[in-house]
Order: C-alpha cells, then structure tokens, then sequence
C-alpha cells in the first residue's frame, strides 16, 4: 500500500458524515472492552480451576523423615568373617559374655577372670564333644548337661566358643575339625537360636612345650579354615591369636604357662581385652542366665 492509496482512504473516511463516524467508534470501544472482559473472566476461571484442583507432589520428591538431634545412623548388621577393631565394649560387655571350650576356657575360672555362670568348659574338649560330652550341671538338678543341652536353657546374650587345641595333634585334617564344627555351631543355633555367636581362634603355643603332637602348623591352618567357614556362614571370628603371637609365630611367652600348651592368666587377660576392643554389635536383646538355679562348681581331678 503506497501513500497516495492512504491519503485517499482517509479523505473517504472523513466524507463519511460525522454521526456514523462516532458511532463506529463507540462500536470500536464496545467490542474491545467485550475482549478484554472475556479476557478477564477465562483467567480468572482457570485461577479458580487450579486453586480448587487437589495437589499432588511426585512420590520420590515426598519428605523424608528427618533423624532426631543426636540420634545414631542406622547400624549395619556384621556380614560375617574376622570382627574388626572397635571402641572398646566394657566390663558389661564381659559380664554378658559366656566362653565355651577346654582347659583354657577352665582356667578363666581358676584365675577367677569370670564367674562360674560365665564359662562352660571342660579339660580335654575337643570340638567333637561339643553336643556329647556332659560337662555342665547346676544347683539342686542331679542331671549334667552337654553344652548344647546347658546353652537351650541358659539362653545367653552371647557366647565364644574356643575349640581346637585338642584337635591339633594330627589326628583331625583341616577338612574333619570343619565339618566336627559346623555340626558343634548346628547344634548350639538349635539349642539358643538368639544368642550371638563368636568363634575364637585357636590359642598359639610355645615354641617349647610339653605336646609337641600340637603343632602351630595345624593350628594356623585350621584357624584359617576357621577364618573361611565364619565368612561362609555369615558368623563372628575373633581373630585373637594374631595379638597373642610373638615375632617367631609362637605364643608369647608370658602367655603361657610352663608346659606351652595352656594359657596363663596374662594371656587370658590380652584375650578378653582382645574381645572387647573387636567387638560384635547387634540389636539382638537375648537373656543371660534365665534365673536358673546356679552352677554347682565343677569337680577337678
């Protein structure tokens, strides 16, 4: 459109008479103040819409819960396999505690590091005798129980189990002390399915002893078959022979005691502070020593 065709329609525009030329104009005003309330009023329609719609928020942009002030993370349960170090557990931790095993389990009492409700153990266990040898008895009951037997009615919080000097004289390969094991571990699951279980490693020896049938060379392979079986099962292994050695492989010799076969109370001492400062943590809220009668003192030859 040129500038002469404009000039020319607005000369028309202005021979239109100036009654019609206000009356489109009032038409003009009319039709947009129409459009600009229907305007208004479909926004103020999809305001109301949305204000009344329910609103929903995404199922992975809901709020966590926040953790109380102070309050602990979540505990990890044990995967199982050789405990590590921990901040040290206590004397409660301790008392908590019963030690099942042989002569060196025995001396704990005889060194009176722990009361008699807490060991079950008899001089010459081997881990076979486990759930046949009757060794425990109580207070005004004339039967004596295995340790199995004794374990499904004490109910402790928490037991370690110390087996193997006694099957370290060649007579049991790696492959016989396991499969003896796991059916002695079968067995006291049956019998206190809510006790928490640690195995204890073997105890080292002294270079010089009075057994030499007992080898640290069996000892340290059946403790690494130890190692192994408590990883596969998911259970607790206290690897305390590694603080009890000295530098030639054998044990310290202030921790044992003349014949280098048994342990002296230094060596049972390191022991339960070995225990405490490796640590097995749980939730589990088992009972120790249910109110039964107590132990009748055991008779010693």
């Amino acid at each position: 459109m040129n500038s002469a065709t404009v000039r020319f329609r607005l000369q028309d525009w202005f021979r239109v008479p100036r009654r019609q030329r206000r009356a489109f104009a009032v038409l003009l005003l009319c039709l947009a103040f129409f459009a600009v309330s229907c305007g208004s009023v479909v926004t103020l329609l999809v305001l109301e819409v949305r204000r009344e719609a329910p609103q929903t928020v995404p199922a992975q942009a809901a709020p966590q819960p926040a953790s109380a002030p102070g309050s602990a993370p979540p505990e990890e349960a044990f995967s199982g396999g050789v405990l590590p170090p921990g901040e040290d557990a206590g004397e409660e931790y301790l008392n908590e505690t019963v030690w099942l095993g042989d002569s060196n389990m025995v001396r704990m009492y005889l060194y009176e590091l722990v009361p008699l409700e807490n060991y079950m153990a008899v001089e010459g266990l081997g881990i076979e005798g486990f759930a046949e040898v009757a060794c425990v008895s109580f207070v005004n009951d004339p039967k004596t129980y295995t340790i199995a037997e004794a374990l499904a009615l004490v109910q402790p919080r928490r037991v370690v189990m110390t087996f193997g000097t006694n099957n370290a004289d060649g007579k049991f390969t790696s492959e016989e002390f396991i499969r003896l094991y796991g059916a002695a571990v079968a067995a006291l699951q049956q019998a206190a399915p809510d006790c928490d279980l640690i195995i204890n490693a073997i105890p080292p020896v002294g270079e010089v002893r009075s057994y030499p049938d007992v080898t640290m060379e069996t000892i340290d392979a059946f403790n690494a078959a130890l190692e192994a079986f408590c990883a596969d099962r998911h259970i607790a292994f206290l690897r305390s022979d590694t603080a009890l050695k000295g530098k030639n492989g054998f044990a310290r010799p202030e921790y044992v005691v003349e014949d280098g076969l048994h342990m002296s109370e230094a060596g049972l001492r390191a022991l339960m502070r070995y225990l405490c400062e490796h640590p097995l943590a749980t939730r589990r809220q088992g009972i120790i020593h249910s109110g039964l009668p107590p132990r009748s003192p055991p008779q010693f030859s």
